[in-house]
């Protein structure tokens, strides 16, 4: 069985890595003393199309299957 990533998961696992690098990582502490995630956050998010990810293609969605959302 092979449990190496696709180019594809791969090229998502390295934008959620950029994402968390340039975007988390700005105001991560404050962020977690407030144990609250900004607007702002979700639509930077969204830009990066994450939040698209799990949903249907029907819908507008990405369509990934529960391993590619997770990466």
């Amino acid at each position: 069985m092979d449990f190496n990533l696709s180019s594809e998961q791969q090229a998502l696992s390295e934008s959620a890595q950029r994402f968390a690098r340039e975007v988390l990582d700005q105001d991560a502490h404050a962020r977690l003393s407030r144990q609250v995630l900004s607007l702002d956050l979700w639509r930077q998010a969204a830009a990066y199309g994450f939040t698209r990810a799990p949903v249907t293609t029907a819908f507008g969605g990405l369509g990934m299957n529960a391993l590619d959302t997770a990466l």
